[in-house]
């Protein structure tokens, strides 16, 4: 096969016919794109950002730390929750809770250990994703130079890179969708002997292997829905391409479908037995009154309404942005082949596998699109979890792509640029001060021992490392409905208040209370303002 042939195009640079024809090339990219990645995803992981993060920190590992001390699944910080968390946790599915746990029990409640699980998850997403692309390109689904690009505008994301660093379940959802895309695509474009339109005739070993390839792909698919239900739109084109593109027939691809929602429901009850039920509506009631309500444009308005935008909240917008610019342009180029193949006679020579591919992943991308505007809470790691898995899509559908020398240009200062970019935001997101995450202790070792200590979020892992336990006052989840039924001061079952400035919320309904009957004590550490109310003397 001609270069011409393989990329569609009537001329190449010898520079750029040099560095495409030579594989290494691009695996030396990869190679040197992972050590980059991981490098960022390791450095001064415990003070950027500072621990925890304000909200699913706590809430995922509360009960990942009690699972770790034996203490069942449950969240013990979450005392009087309205919704039972401290005597049955199902906020979340189990998955990640079950492998952060094994960290805690093997070193320890640190900050290290509660970001261990999604570091590692983070890196070996990266290293999943690259092998995706150098596999692509082995399989003519994808050309070098794109590729390249692609893997630059993953691996060098400032905002993937920054919330791969926050103690969350999104980059192990990440990287069983990826892992389940790379298996679904072996399956079917592995080199066996046979080609894949082969279909019912497939030689048996060959069948064997691409079925075992699928298998893998599935399993790993239920994995990605029972680490997170925001998993269904990252493998929204894994479940397609068994579905329309799999050399197997249709029974044993409705098998390889049911697999996928088996797996979560089994890992369910294994997670909750006889409490299944109770597990589901306590979820059911979590979502309906704390997660953000769905929209995509509710959740860029957000965005674009707030006056100052801090590093965080810009990092999470232009990943949002950049996440429908793929999406819009899968849409794009699948409108452009459509009516090129309706007009133009030579495109019917296209590789009619290619053009599936390309309307697969715009298919996902329109019922991703329709879930997010209807269904699903349009919150960031929504648009984190889907990123990679267009991305490649959005690969395999520019194979081929034509342009002109001005359009050539014009991608290419585009494509740079954009990685320069990241590169830019990756600078200034690790130029931040950290904070060390020993700043509390001289707190806690304040409070006498014994004492019954309500906190905000931010301190409760200065409290639990320590061996202290703590109740929450985290507005929405806490008891302060059950607290109030008891007193007309929901706080009077407490000692020591400790609440962080940072928690406005919180911070203001709370502060009254504490006040009654307690002298406030006020501590400057770093940036953070803590307020602590002890038992006046």
């Amino acid at each position: 096969m001609t270069l011409k042939e393989q990329l569609g195009v009537d001329k190449v640079k010898p520079s750029e016919r040099g560095w495409i024809q030579t594989p290494r090339n691009l695996l030396y990219l990869c190679l040197v794109l992972f050590f980059l990645h991981s490098t960022c995803m390791l450095y001064r992981y415990g003070e950027l950002p500072s621990a925890p993060v304000i909200g699913d920190e706590v809430t995922i590992n509360d009960p990942a730390i009690a699972l770790s001390r034996g203490q069942g699944l449950t969240a013990p910080s979450f005392g009087g929750s309205a919704f039972g968390m401290d005597y049955l946790y199902a906020h979340f599915p189990p998955v990640y809770i079950w492998v952060g746990s094994l960290a805690f029990r093997a070193l320890g409640v640190s900050v290290y250990s509660l970001r261990l699980t999604t570091t590692v998850m983070g890196i070996l997403a990266c290293a999943i994703f690259l092998l995706i692309v150098w596999y692509l390109c082995q399989w003519k689904l994808a050309d070098p130079v794109t590729a390249g690009f692609a893997a630059c505008l993953y691996t060098l994301n400032a905002s993937v890179i920054a919330l791969h660093r926050i103690a969350r379940m999104d980059s192990m959802v990440e990287l069983f969708a990826l892992t389940s895309l790379f298996f679904a695509l072996a399956g079917i474009f592995c080199r066996f002997g046979s080609s894949i339109h082969s279909g019912a005739n497939l030689p048996k070993e060959d069948w064997r292997k691409r079925f075992a390839l699928l298998i893998a792909g599935a399993i790993f698919g239920g994995l990605c829905m029972a680490t997170h239900p925001e998993g269904l739109t990252a493998i929204l084109p894994v479940f397609l391409l068994i579905l329309f593109v799999a050399p197997v027939r249709r029974g044993w691809k409705a098998m390889l479908l049911m697999l996928v929602a088996i797996i979560p429901i089994v890992i369910w009850m294994l997670a909750y037995g006889s409490r299944w039920k109770q597990a589901i509506i306590q979820m059911r009631a979590i979502l309906r009154d704390i997660t953000p309500q769905p929209g995509i444009a509710r959740y860029a308005r957000d965005i674009l309404g707030k006056s100052q935008l801090n590093i965080g909240q810009g990092m999470r917008a232009a990943l949002f942005f950049l996440c429908l610019l793929v999406l819009g342009l899968l849409l794009e180029r699948w409108v452009i082949l459509r009516r090129s193949d309706g007009r133009m006679e030579h495109f019917k020579e296209l590789d009619r596998t290619r053009l599936l591919l390309v309307k697969i992943f715009a298919l996902a991308a329109l019922l991703s699109l329709f879930l997010l505007i209807w269904f699903i809470s349009a919150s960031i790691s929504r648009y984190e979890v889907m990123y990679p898995i267009y991305l490649l899509g959005l690969v395999m559908a520019l194979r081929g792509v034509s342009l002109d020398k001005a359009g050539r240009r014009a991608a290419l200062a585009l494509s740079t640029a954009l990685v320069l970019a990241q590169i830019v935001a990756i600078a200034v997101y690790f130029a931040e001060e950290g904070e060390p995450p020993a700043r509390f202790d001289s707190i806690v070792a304040m409070i006498p021992s014994g004492s019954r200590i309500a906190v905000t979020p931010k301190m409760w892992l200065a409290f639990v490392q320590n061996g202290r336990p703590v109740t929450l006052l985290y507005l929405g989840y806490d008891g302060r409905n059950m607290w109030s039924k008891a007193s007309p001061n929901p706080l009077q079952g407490f000692d020591v208040i400790v609440i962080d400035e940072s928690f406005v919320d919180e911070r203001r309904e709370y502060s009254p209370f504490a006040q009654a009957g307690r002298t406030e004590q006020d501590f400057h550490v770093g940036s953070d303002v803590v307020h602590v109310y002890v038992p006046a003397k």
